[in-house]
């Protein structure tokens, strides 16, 4: 519990030390092995994190937490289709993983799977319908995919839930404008230029 504790409070030399400590004495703890591959993972020392991941999922194959941070490993080291594969096992584990739904679209995207990345962001707003993090990505891809109506739709169930939300104004009326949407055009504009001119985070360009 002390160990967890440190590292939840970013002490983690303190916290790897009693891991380790844990980890003489017994070699197979998986918490153990789970949470030093978390604090490598944390120093952005992939291979390390791996190294511990692996050895946590040779113990425990049906945790999903362990391929679900191996995703993320193979995702930094850029091994894709590895971290596709390790995102599909957590998945199998528990279709409703949220996290892992939402790293895997984001890694889709990135592959330019475009239609696989609308069909898993589908899949999370189906457990989480008001996920804004997951409604911003999808209206991101359906713009560039040009399913423009869709979009608009997208980044206003976005602007309703948090009006607040990144960029989702500019969104928003970036894609009115592509679509020729001038009906209230005018009013989207106007909060985009005064949420500009108060230094919010409303428009990337």
């Amino acid at each position: 519990a002390r160990a967890i504790e440190l590292q939840n409070a970013n002490k983690l030399d303190e916290a790897e030390v009693i891991f380790k400590e844990i980890l003489v004495e017994n070699p197979q703890d998986v918490p153990c092995l789970f949470s030093l591959g978390g604090i490598e993972h944390n120093r952005r020392n992939p291979e390390k994190a791996y190294e511990y991941f692996s050895r946590a999922l040779a113990l425990r194959p049906d945790y999903a937490p362990i391929w679900y941070n191996i995703g993320i490993v193979h995702q930094s080291l850029k091994n894709f289709d590895k971290a596709l594969e390790a995102y599909d096992q957590a998945l199998k584990i528990d279709p409703t993983y949220r996290e892992v739904l939402q790293n895997k679209g984001g890694l889709l995207a990135e592959m330019r799977r475009h239609k696989d990345a609308l069909l898993n962001y589908e899949e999370l707003l189906k457990h989480d319908p008001n996920n804004t993090k997951a409604l911003c990505n999808r209206g991101i891809l359906l713009s560039e995919v040009k399913f423009l109506d869709l979009a608009i739709h997208t980044f206003e169930r976005l602007v309703a839930l948090d009006p607040e939300y990144e960029f989702a104004q500019g969104l928003l009326c970036f894609a009115k404008m592509h679509a020729c949407q001038w009906g209230d055009l005018e009013a989207v504009k106007n909060k985009v230029i005064e949420g500009v001119r108060t230094n919010k985070k409303i428009c990337q360009t």
